[in-house]
């Protein structure tokens, strides 16, 4: 299973460790096809409990992470709203086993935490230890979560160096739970990398990375994810497999490659279609639909808009801003720059997207709020708290 290079290692060790559990309690089992149909039953059950367990502590730090950045009534409609969203409730939450519904909550966690340091409130080295385990965890079920958490740490660290060298603070940030979450990832990658180059020779391999990529970014590329490209467009695609007639004696590293490679050779042909691809991928990101049957969503469509809104009066009003408030913008705004960017490179995947949607609840809020003052925490509230130096205008 491990010489796979299209599914992720996290996600086949976690299969692995749970048919070894598997047997020790039901018997052997000889062969993949002889898996019995409960196990992945059981499977799914667990799941279920875990992404259970991971949401309903998402949903108290989610809170309280809202109370940070508002006050009043605001803080428990916005956790209301994050409880009760269409694609958390109905289309990709529920009682869906996907692995987005342990990561998902696990962003929502860590991003809490991230936001209190700059705070100055106190976050013990277990504490820090947990949430880089939780980190790796979400790494390991979901490697698009890694730039995230990559891109959080490394903020973190540049926010930390300019108040060094500029002293927008009166005090220095603790930096542990940033520096130990890399430390682990790296860690807990460490085996990974070295069957990669064992089998691959190769340390780093993107999940599904050549066929995917293909699917969004060839001639009859739409965009969206598009399954049925291959029976629909069977005899346009034929020429492109007669010209590689050893396909079908390829591994799946050399398959993917295959698949790269004539994505990379439309793309330099076509970079006119490409853009236009680029923007049509933009323009669906956003687009509301439930996941189901591609129908709009009322609130998934209000929530869209007043996020666009938000941004747009952001970037007219930044400088109105203080320190807090622009690092909390920052943190809250990379899971959705993130996604964005997969669907980019990718196609459009409401799964993927579903890592960025209660961060758009957030920054939607909290730039309206703000806007018209009604509840949002005042930046001189935070002063005698944090030292902070602000730089309103």
């Amino acid at each position: 299973l491990f010489k796979s290079a299209f599914r992720s290692k996290g996600n086949i060790a976690i299969h692995i460790l749970g048919l070894k559990i598997y047997q020790q309690l039901n018997g052997n089992i000889e062969s993949a096809h002889s898996i019995p149909k409960d196990y992945f039953y059981k499977y799914g059950l667990i799941i279920c409990i875990l992404r259970s367990i991971t949401f309903l502590f998402s949903v108290f730090y989610f809170h309280k992470l809202t109370k940070i950045l508002f006050t009043g009534f605001i803080p428990f409609l916005v956790t209301v709203l994050y409880i009760t969203f269409p694609s958390v409730i109905l289309y990709i939450g529920g009682f869906q086993d996907y692995y987005e519904n342990i990561a998902m909550p696990i962003l929502v966690i860590y991003s809490y935490f991230l936001i209190r340091i700059f705070h100055y409130e106190k976050i013990t080295l277990i504490q820090c230890i947990s949430l880089s385990f939780l980190a790796l965890i979400s790494c390991l079920l979901k490697p698009h979560t890694i730039p995230i958490f990559i891109i959080w740490i490394f903020i973190s660290f540049i926010v930390e160096f300019l108040i060094l060298i500029r002293k927008l603070l009166l005090r220095k940030l603790d930096i542990r739970l940033p520096i130990i979450t890399l430390i682990i990832i790296i860690a807990g990658h460490i085996p990974i990398f070295i069957v990669n180059y064992h089998y691959f020779g190769q340390l780093f391999l993107t999940t599904q990375p050549g066929i995917n990529f293909y699917q969004g970014h060839n001639k009859f590329a739409r965009g969206s994810w598009f399954p049925n490209i291959w029976r629909v467009h069977e005899k346009d695609l034929k020429p492109m497999f007669d010209n590689e007639p050893n396909l079908k004696y390829y591994d799946e590293m050399q398959e993917m490659n295959f698949y790269r490679e004539n994505a990379v050779q439309w793309i330099k042909k076509n970079p006119m279609d490409e853009l236009k691809l680029i923007a049509r991928k933009s323009v669906l990101y956003f687009y509301p639909d439930n996941f189901e049957n591609k129908s709009i969503n009322i609130i998934t469509l209000i929530l869209y808009a007043a996020f666009i809104i938000s941004i747009i009066k952001f970037h007219l009003r930044f400088y109105r801003y203080s320190i807090l408030q622009l690092y909390s913008f920052l943190i809250l705004t990379m899971p959705i720059f993130c996604c964005y960017l997969f669907c980019l490179y990718f196609f459009i995947d409401d799964r993927w997207r579903y890592f960025g949607e209660p961060f758009m609840i957030i920054i939607a809020c909290f730039l309206f709020i703000k806007t018209k003052n009604l509840g949002f925490v005042n930046s001189n509230e935070h002063i005698n708290k944090t030292n902070d130096i602000i730089i309103n205008r």
